[in-house]
Parts: C-alpha cells; structure tokens; sequence
C-alpha cells in the first residue's frame, strides 16, 4: 500500500486501533485515523470490529467516539430495524441505541454532545429509505 509496506501489516495497524478504540485510548487524530483505514475499505479496520467495541459499551462517550459512530452508521448501515433483531451474529441497531441512551444519561454527554447524539438518532431509529424519502418530499414543497 504505502512505500511497498504489506497488506498483513497494516491489518495489524488496523487490529491495534481497534483495540486502542476498545480502550479508550484514541484521540481526536486517532479517531481520524480509523475512519481513514474504514473509508479506504481494504479491509484493514472490518466495520464489525469496530460495531462491536460500541455494542459492547467498551468505548466511552466524546465527541469523536460519537462522529465515529455517525461515520460507520454513514458508511456501513446497520441492516436491521430497531424492532427486528440481527440474530446470527453481527450488530443491532437496538445495542447502538442501549449504548447511546445509557452513555446519554450522562449529564455532560447531553449539554456538550447533544447535536451528534440526534445524528445519531435519526442514523438509528429512522431507516435510509425513509430518510430519502423524506428528503424528496422536502424538496417538493
């Protein structure tokens, strides 16, 4: 990929930024980072990986965690509805929102987050063709 560097080692460079996500310890750059690796869709940083570090309430609250979240929503929509569970594997819509709504307790999550936690919202509870339906409607009036 980048100066002749293997496939196989930037799958690690992806695996341990998952795991710094899993820990809490990316940053704002970090955070850029592994929206970069996920954007470039090579497989270095799997969609479900990072899925699972939110579904399991291993990542905390902030502000890049959350614009993390909206950008794997963005890119890699979950395909469930928030009724109907995944089954056989895989992520929920329904676990993104338990970890929203029990991070959103919180009250400095809501004063200083609140703008991403409603993108976060619409992403999870309202389905993309309903969405764009919505937007062609808008466009009408």
């Amino acid at each position: 990929l980048v100066m002749g560097v293997v496939n196989q080692e930037w799958e690690v460079v992806g695996r341990s930024a998952v795991t710094m996500l899993s820990s809490n310890q990316l940053g704002r750059e970090g955070h850029r980072f592994v929206r970069t690796l996920l954007g470039l869709r090579l497989g270095m940083v799997k969609p479900d990986d990072v899925y699972m570090v939110y579904s399991n309430r291993m990542v905390k609250p902030c502000k890049d965690s959350m614009e993390t979240l909206v950008y794997l929503l963005d890119q890699f929509p979950v395909k469930d509805s928030v009724r109907e569970g995944r089954g056989g594997g895989g992520v929920s819509r329904r676990q993104l929102l338990t970890w929203l709504s029990q991070e959103s307790e919180q009250e400095v999550v809501r004063e200083q987050f609140g703008h991403i936690t409603a993108k976060l919202l619409v992403k999870l509870v309202i389905k993309k063709e309903v969405s764009e339906d919505c937007e062609k409607d808008e466009n009408v009036r």
